[in-house]
């Protein structure tokens, strides 16, 4: 197929590009509670750069939830050589690498990433703010290596397009993100089976915790902010796992009149904060007052030692500060 031109390429996908092209041996990180970013654009350059001869594996990041596992399946390395090229992708912050990928998190060599904040103080940065999903950076730099689309790496393009933008809804899509897409089906991802798995069919695990999240909101300041908390003995009640827990947050501002919604879920590590805004208020900044980061309208922070309710009462401080 031929090839796409994108509007003009990015220096973040030259210069991923470049890099790519001049080493050997990687080994691609995702972040931590992965979602379909973050391993489909790993996923995608590891098949093209093995497409090209070259040696690639994906970091088998045990808490990727079921929807996830064949991805890294295909490319977890039996055993790695000493020496490997580690590349993060959509990895925002090193703090945010799964804890049995913390050690290579200190010797990443090039970071893909899209976050306006990316705290990676080392290696190469290739980061493009205004890419809808770090996937549309990813389909420049394997058009700029020369390599076509196989239908393996169409799909982790597809994969990491679709999820980082609701499925197209979201306010983060342009017209390259709709022709990172259409290359993506053009070279034979199952557009309409990867939106059947990952938007549309819910298991009944989800379908509970999205009743008892909406019955339970906590709408403020007369409905321009709803607050969601989630307790983690409900998860457990429901038997819900990682896979049922993701894009929860977009329930949040989902009601009519709703400017700022946020999600508060009990993980190991605290209470995980995820913003979700509508059209005025921008959620990074609401998380950068908690050490958190993201999108204008996608952000998340972890707020540590505090319980539920000082959780809640935090968020609404900061959040009421934007309204």
């Amino acid at each position: 197929m031929p090839e796409s031109v994108f509007p003009p390429h990015t220096d973040a996908a030259r210069t991923a590009a470049e890099f790519l092209a001049a080493h050997d041996g990687f080994l691609f990180l995702t972040h931590a509670r992965p979602d379909g970013d973050t391993v489909g654009s790993a996923f995608a350059l590891c098949s093209a750069l093995r497409t090209a001869g070259k040696r690639a594996w994906l970091f088998p990041d045990p808490a990727g939830g079921g929807k996830f596992r064949r991805y890294y399946a295909r490319f977890s390395p039996s055993s790695l050589p000493e020496d490997v090229t580690v590349v993060a992708v959509d990895v925002a912050d090193p703090k945010l690498l799964p804890p049995e990928a913390a050690a290579y998190g200190e010797k990443t060599a090039l970071v893909v990433d899209h976050h306006r904040n990316n705290r990676f103080a080392g290696g190469i940065r290739a980061v493009d703010a205004t890419a809808a999903a770090t996937a549309e950076i990813v389909r420049d730099v394997i058009g700029l290596l020369g390599l076509s689309l196989t239908d393996e790496s169409a799909e982790g393009i597809y994969l990491g397009v679709m999820t980082d933008t609701g499925c197209f809804r979201f306010s983060n899509v342009t017209s390259r993100t709709h022709r990172a897409a259409a290359d993506a089906i053009d070279a034979g991802a199952d557009s309409s089976g990867l939106a059947r798995e990952f938007f549309i069919k819910s298991s009944p695990a989800r379908m509970a915790l999205e009743a008892y999240l909406v019955s339970r909101f906590l709408p403020r300041a007369g409905g321009k902010l709803i607050l969601a908390p989630l307790p983690a003995e409900k998860e457990a009640e429901y038997a819900a796992s990682e896979d049922d827990t993701a894009g929860l947050a977009s329930l949040t501002v989902a009601p009519e009149g709703c400017e700022i919604g946020i999600l508060l879920r009990e993980v190991p590590e605290g209470i995980k904060v995820s913003v979700r805004t509508d059209i005025f208020a921008d959620a990074a900044e609401i998380a950068a007052a908690f050490g958190g980061g993201g999108h204008v309208r996608a952000a998340g922070c972890t707020l540590s030692g505090v319980t539920m309710n000082e959780a809640i009462k935090l968020m609404e401080t900061e959040a009421l500060k934007h309204l």
